[in-house]
């Protein structure tokens, strides 16, 4: 990749992390300024738990096989490798994931809230734009490779 896409796609996914950390800090500033509980059992403490032990196994698996990533000539299969094979975006997920365990462990409306507005407007966004630099990039195989695996 030349230094401008590269330069680019850096800028994208440190803009769309850096959403999804402001309103995670937006929803916990509410949070404790307007104190309100989703749940009324303590089960849901388990459930956000889990939740974060999950996405932290996601989020490694995703960083152990993104730099497995062959250089020369790219085919379809050379994409889906590890969580690539199921999902396009899995770091995005276990980001999501982790801040909804969060959310669901302490019981806060407004984070679990805002944790999902910000999923929701990364989608159409920031993620769109990467795309465009891989099907730039890598052409064919990323395009194939994206019609096989949608989300």
């Amino acid at each position: 990749m030349d230094t401008h896409n590269k330069g680019r796609l850096h800028r994208i996914l440190s803009s769309s992390y850096l959403f999804y950390f402001v309103l995670f800090f937006i929803g916990i500033s509410f949070d404790l300024m307007f104190p309100t509980h989703f749940f009324e059992n303590t089960y849901t403490a388990s459930l956000g738990f889990v939740f974060i032990v999950f996405a932290s196994f996601l989020i490694l698996w995703v960083k152990s096989n993104s730099k497995k990533l062959k250089k020369g000539i790219l085919t379809k299969e050379d994409f889906m490798q590890g969580p690539y094979k199921y999902t396009s975006i899995p770091n995005h997920w276990g980001i999501f994931i982790l801040m909804l365990g969060f959310g669901i462990m302490i019981n806060a409306v407004f984070m679990i809230i805002l944790t999902i507005v910000s999923f929701l407007f990364t989608l159409p966004v920031f993620l769109k734009m990467q795309e465009n630099i891989l099907a730039e990039k890598y052409g064919v195989p990323y395009l194939e490779y994206r019609k096989t695996v949608k989300f």
